[in-house]
């Protein structure tokens, strides 16, 4: 089970390496298409800050009703949907990624990588300024601070680049070393602990992707390593062009390539219902019927939760030209290592008195004498060498072999 886990996104090296992939990925989709890059930062009013930066308590806070973090969280989740509904009448369709953090006290803020044709950002910008100072836009400082763009020259750097500090100091803290926002001795390493047990205790959706295919599928493709067979039974119905697009999307996941995955997938502003495979979650109702050898239905009812509900459905398998692709075959149970450390003693203890019983009661030399008794029905002797030969009895039938004639006279020299 602790591979299974390390081997999944749930491994913070695992995780941040496939954000980095899928970033690039999308930098290099922008570049093909001639797309700029831009670096937003979106910032709460000042009453969701409950500390100063000198460390003294802020007073519009309090008379704010001391909104909790979750407050702020939701705040800024209903700025990014008027944005995007903003963006979306406008025909503008970004594509990148967005990231949230804590500032010193707690109160998260937003950056956004996002890329888009010269023109779409300026509209996309102003959008994102009127939104973001539609609220308090007239308090000190609200104009500096609320909301904040970078372009990302690639002269002087990539986007990747650019972002690649915010990936992981907010994951693993790998090679960032201090997080001089922390503090001046603060480790990237620790600051990304605390910000892993932020986020979880206040429920934040730290990394969000904009646009692009569905991540789901890319993973679920990336657990089909072999090449698909077009003889396989259940893709002969697809023509040599589906099997091609089916297999050009499994082989730009396989190599971890995001770029060509996107563009196998319809491209990075594909809607879901045009992307090339869809995800699809739970059985199909016509596998549901299959069985096994032994008549035992393969499918397992839904699961529940920890309180009796029915859980959510989860991905099962990948859905090309009503085609279903099965990728989740095993079924992981979490469960107590003593208890079953403790059952397993108790089969090798069951397994010993059965031992046990049978050495008391001789059914060893019984099974032995059973033995003995078959061997002996096939046995005839062969006098002239004076061995014993196993002969089935249908050669029993054909006359005894040649030389096993019982002499004239004398003793019987097999006895």
């Amino acid at each position: 089970m602790k591979d299974a886990v390390d081997a999944s996104v749930s491994n913070p090296t695992n995780r941040r390496a496939e954000l980095m992939t899928r970033l690039s990925g999308f930098e290099k989709c922008a570049k093909e298409q001639r797309h700029v890059a831009i670096f937003l930062t979106f910032t709460c009013p000042s009453r969701f800050h409950s500390v100063h930066r000198n460390g003294q308590q802020n007073q519009k806070w309090i008379e704010a009703g001391r909104p909790s973090v979750r407050d702020a969280q939701a705040w800024l989740t209903n700025c990014w949907n008027n944005i995007r509904k903003r963006a979306g009448e406008a025909e503008i369709k970004p594509y990148g990624f967005r990231f949230a953090e804590p500032h010193h006290d707690g109160t998260p803020h937003w950056h956004a990588v996002l890329f888009m044709t010269t023109q779409q950002a300026k509209q996309y910008i102003a959008i994102c300024r009127a939104q973001m100072l539609a609220d308090s836009g007239n308090e000190p400082g609200a104009k500096q601070h609320r909301f904040k763009v970078v372009f990302i020259d690639p002269r002087k750097g990539s986007a990747v680049g650019y972002c690649s500090k915010y990936v992981a100091k907010n994951i693993d803290g790998f090679a960032v070393g201090l997080d001089h926002e922390a503090g001046k001795r603060a480790k990237a390493v620790d600051t990304a602990a605390r910000v892993d047990a932020w986020k979880s205790d206040n429920r934040i959706r730290q990394f969000q992707q904009i646009g692009g295919p569905s991540v789901t599928a890319w993973r679920e493709f990336r657990t089909i390593r072999d090449e698909l067979d077009m003889e396989d039974p259940m893709f002969q119905q697809l023509t040599k062009e589906q099997h091609f697009a089916l297999e050009n999307v499994r082989k730009a996941a396989d190599a971890g390539d995001w770029a060509a995955f996107c563009c196998a997938m319809g491209g990075v502003q594909v809607r879901r219902n045009d992307q090339t495979v869809r995800v699809h979650y739970g059985i199909p109702e016509t596998m549901k019927l299959l069985c096994d050898e032994d008549g035992v239905a393969l499918h397992t009812p839904r699961s529940k939760t920890q309180y009796g509900d029915d859980a959510p459905a989860r991905a099962m398998g990948l859905m090309y030209a009503n085609i279903f692709m099965l990728t989740r075959a095993k079924e992981w149970l979490v469960t107590s290592k003593e208890k079953w450390e403790a059952a397993c003693r108790k089969t090798m203890e069951g397994v010993r008195d059965q031992f046990e019983v049978m050495r008391d009661e001789k059914a060893y030399a019984y099974m032995e004498y059973e033995e003995y008794e078959a061997l002996r029905q096939m046995a005839i002797c062969d006098y002239q060498s004076r061995a014993w030969l196993l002969v089935s009895d249908d050669e029993r039938l054909a006359g005894s072999p040649q030389g096993c004639e019982p002499l004239g006279g004398g003793l019987d020299p097999c006895h």
